[in-house]
């Protein structure tokens, strides 16, 4: 390919990315589901999931909950196929009084294929594999290793670590449990999600950094 034709190529991909981290920012879907579909988009992982859950409180809520999710599941597969994105979408379902639906998202059909296949399995570490989380991270999951970091970050941290830490706003794009051992190597793994995320869905970012965690 000749140089001209690469920096015309380079210059739609660069345009068609920017469409797309558009339909994600304006999206009516929550803030943590943008910053995931954003880092799928971006290269960060390889899948994500979508989807909402709530408890039915009271006789007369159910219907009311379920037309919500009808609106919110059409929503998410109508930015979902703008943004071009692979997935496969559960029905809503009621099971012991919650309602619930979900989607697995992927960057393209394998990757859905393989998610599909370890959810099947029950295969976490797979699963937090393709979701782009810090190796060690994976390894100490569900185990005595892993940490509880909202406890972590109250009752073990000194309050100048806190006060790092939330000014940094690094809490906000953790969406994974740390290890005990290597939380600050894997939290420097996001600080690169947060640094792509704030350079290329800007926007994203602030809407992202507003939220207080802890």
């Amino acid at each position: 390919m000749e140089k001209g034709n690469i920096e015309n190529f380079e210059n739609n991909q660069e345009i068609e990315e920017k469409k797309k981290i558009e339909i994600i920012e304006k999206a009516s879907i929550s803030a943590d589901d943008k910053l995931s579909l954003a880092l799928l988009l971006l290269g960060r992982k390889d899948v994500s999931f979508l989807g909402n859950a709530e408890i039915i409180r009271k006789e007369g809520d159910e219907l009311k909950i379920i037309e919500k999710f009808k609106k919110e599941l059409e929503e998410s597969k109508k930015i979902l196929d703008e943004a071009g994105f692979s997935y496969r979408a559960s029905d809503i379902k009621l099971e012991d009084e919650i309602a619930s639906f979900s989607i697995e998202v992927a960057k393209n059909n394998n990757k859905l294929l393989e998610l599909t296949r370890a959810c099947e399995k029950g295969d976490d570490k797979k699963i937090g594999e393709l979701l782009g989380f810090p190796k060690t991270a994976v390894e100490t999951y569900d185990t005595d290793e892993a940490l509880d970091f909202e406890i972590f970050f109250k009752e073990e941290l000194s309050e100048a670590e806190r006060e790092e830490l939330a000014k940094s706003g690094i809490l906000n794009f953790v969406g994974f449990q740390p290890s005990r051992e290597h939380w600050k190597e894997e939290f420097m793994e996001v600080k690169k999600d947060q640094e792509i995320i704030k350079e290329r869905a800007p926007k994203l970012y602030s809407e992202i950094v507003k939220i207080n965690k802890y």
